[in-house]
C-alpha cells in the first residue's frame, strides 16, 4: 500500500480524466489524496485539499500555495506525488522542493507543455526556466505527443521520460470509410 497524492488544477480536470485512476488505486488499497482548486470528493480517497491556484504562474497566491503544501507534504510524508497540468505541477513540485524530497517519487504527467515554438519568447523562458529548477525533484515525466517528448528530452526535465499513448482517437486503427 502507498501514499498518494494526486495534483492537478482543478476539479473538473480530476472528474473528467482521472477518476478511472483514482479507483483503481483505491481499489488496490493505496491511500490516495487529491489536491486541486476547489472541491473535490470521491469515495475511497483519504483527504482532499482545495488549495487556490491562479492561472498567473507568477501570482502571489501561487506562492502562498506551495508553502502551505510544504507543511501538508511534511505532515503527510507521501510515497508517491502525480501532478497533471501545468500550473499543479508547478505549484506542487514547487513545494516537494522548498519540503526536500526525500523518498517521495515524483510523475509529471504533461498534459502538453505551455511553452513549444509558438510561445511568446518572454512566457517561453519563464515556463521552461520553471520547468527547469523543478527538474530535479522530477523522477519521471510522462508526456503525450512528441514535441513534448523532445521538449523534456533535450533540457532533461526529469529523471526518467516516457511517452506514454495520448488522449484523443486513434482513426488509424479503423478502416477507411468503415
Amino acid at each position: 500500500m502507498s501514499k498518494i497524492l494526486y495534483a492537478a488544477s482543478v476539479p473538473i480536470h480530476l472528474k473528467n480524466f482521472h477518476l478511472p485512476y483514482i479507483d483503481a488505486m483505491v481499489a488496490r488499497g493505496d491511500e490516495v489524496w487529491v489536491l486541486c482548486s476547489g472541491e473535490f470528493w470521491q469515495n475511497g480517497i483519504a483527504g482532499s485539499i482545495d488549495l487556490p491556484m491562479k492561472k498567473n504562474m507568477l501570482s502571489p497566491v501561487n506562492f502562498l500555495s506551495a508553502l502551505r503544501t510544504v507543511k501538508l507534504l511534511k505532515r503527510e510524508r507521501f510515497d508517491l506525488i502525480c501532478v497533471h497540468t501545468s500550473l499543479a505541477a508547478f505549484v506542487v513540485r514547487l513545494a516537494v522542493l522548498l519540503a526536500g524530497k526525500g523518498d517521495t517519487k515524483v510523475v509529471n504527467v504533461v498534459h502538453g507543455y505551455l511553452f513549444d515554438k509558438k510561445t511568446n519568447p518572454l512566457r517561453r523562458t519563464i515556463l521552461l526556466t520553471a520547468e527547469v529548477i523543478l527538474r530535479g525533484v522530477t523522477d519521471r515525466v510522462a508526456v503525450m505527443n512528441r514535441c513534448d517528448l523532445e521538449i523534456a528530452e533535450k533540457h532533461r526535465l526529469g529523471k526518467a521520460v516516457i511517452m506514454i499513448p495520448g488522449v484523443g482517437v486513434g482513426f488509424s486503427r479503423f478502416a477507411a470509410g468503415a
